[in-house]
């Protein structure tokens, strides 16, 4: 085989490849207009800009109340748009607002048009608990050696927690010894 024969057969294995690549880049760039044009939806930054209110991840606490505070949408001309949608999500669903009775996190959708151009922002909101369990307990507790033996430690203890599900630990014990006696509480929630 040639020299001449071997670069030829290169160049055009070169020149084959590039045709496949570009060829394959079209039916994809196709593809992918055909399916925004299916939606109806023209998606170009330009004529649109969209600044949210706020942090694009934003924390309420368990219990609180979560306050949207959207965002401010413009056009090329620097006009404001009010033609806003706002969706929420969760796990992927759509939700018809942002609980905030349970720990998790949302995707907040905003899509804002204008004459059939969309353009969409997104913010993550995340439910944390912050708040410490409160415990409550009843004043000195004075005990008889014979009232020891049978005493329930938690009893007449109370705890309280936004989240409502709590765990209640103690750490020492009493003794049918006459003395003072310190029992530590743990009260510890889902979020730790």
């Amino acid at each position: 085989m040639t020299k001449e024969k071997v670069v030829g057969g290169i160049t055009i294995i070169l020149i084959l490849s590039i045709l496949i690549f570009w060829t394959l880049h079209l039916f994809n760039k196709n593809k992918e207009e055909a399916r925004l044009e299916a939606q109806n939806v023209k998606y170009e930054k330009k004529d649109i800009s969209i600044n949210l209110k706020g942090n694009y991840v934003e924390y309420v606490s368990l219990g609180d109340k979560y306050i949207e505070k959207g965002i401010i949408a413009k056009d090329s001309k620097n006009k404001e748009l009010n033609d806003v949608v706002t969706v929420y999500y969760q796990n992927g669903e759509q939700v018809a607002s942002i609980e905030t009775d349970k720990l998790g996190s949302y995707l907040v959708d905003y899509t804002v048009s204008k004459k059939g151009v969309y353009e969409k922002a997104y913010k993550t909101v995340i439910v944390i608990d912050e708040k410490k369990p409160k415990i409550s307990f009843p004043k000195d507790t004075v005990l008889t050696s014979s009232e020891i033996l049978n005493y329930d430690l938690k009893k007449d203890v109370k705890v309280t927690d936004n989240s409502g599900d709590v765990s209640l630990t103690y750490e020492g014990s009493l003794s049918s010894n006459p003395g003072d006696y310190i029992i530590t509480y743990i009260a510890l929630d889902k979020s730790g």
